[in-house]
């Protein structure tokens, strides 16, 4: 008979990624943001080329935790988020 392994890790929802802040960004790209993100969860970022040069002329996050604004992120750009194996992953929804 076949075996199958399943290995998983989630992401701590109940950590640092749930706090709410209060910081702004100008002139800034996608990629900067994310990046900034990133770094600030103990993250390496990957972001999507066409994405990372987006240029943002600002980005408010008031009283607003790193994954509402994520999310915000994605709605506005049509991309998708996810942590995986140690990187903050942004990429168009639906690509590769």
């Amino acid at each position: 008979p076949d075996t199958l392994r399943i290995r998983a890790r989630s992401v701590d929802f109940t950590g640092e990624m749930t706090v709410r802040r209060e910081r702004s960004w100008r002139d800034v790209t996608l990629g900067q943001v994310i990046e900034q993100i990133a770094a600030g969860q103990g993250l390496r970022s990957r972001v999507a080329p066409e994405l990372a040069a987006r240029a943002l002329p600002i980005v408010d996050q008031s009283r607003e935790t790193d994954a509402a604004l994520l999310r915000r992120l994605g709605e506005r750009f049509d991309a998708l988020s996810t942590v995986k194996n140690g990187f903050l992953l942004f990429q168009s929804a639906g690509g590769g």
